[in-house]
């Protein structure tokens, strides 16, 4: 898989203002393309609050990316294969539903990154 830049991460370093659109119900790998006409950096793939599943969400992320669209997708829930799987599949960011405490925020940061910082696999 090529590895694409973050371009919304380096909007943000460079002070600049990123655009996203939020994605629920749509299951088309074309909205991408439709943000980036649209003037949007990056999409916001819900999958807690959707019917989304990780296969429409992973082709969803996996298409925007080389039209400059960073896809971050909420995941369904805190277990580290909600993340990993979405990440191996092109997301860029990744939020985690309700966590409440310190240890299961680091725990969700853990599951993102790489050994030796993460578990990441």
């Amino acid at each position: 898989m090529k590895i694409y830049p973050n371009h919304t991460k380096q909007q943000l370093e460079a002070g600049k203002i990123a655009i996203g659109m939020g994605l629920h119900q749509s299951r088309t790998t074309d909205i991408g393309a439709i943000a980036k006409t649209c003037g949007y950096d990056w999409l916001f793939i819900d999958m807690e609050h959707s019917a989304l599943d990780i296969g429409n969400a992973s082709m969803i992320a996996s298409a925007a990316l080389p039209v400059g669209i960073s896809p971050l997708v909420r995941v369904p829930g805190k277990e580290h294969h909600h993340a990993s799987r979405l990440l191996d599949s092109g997301a860029q960011g990744i939020v985690v539903p309700h966590v409440d405490s310190l240890q299961e925020a680091k725990n969700a940061v853990s599951y993102c990154k790489y050994p030796p910082i993460g578990h990441r696999s």
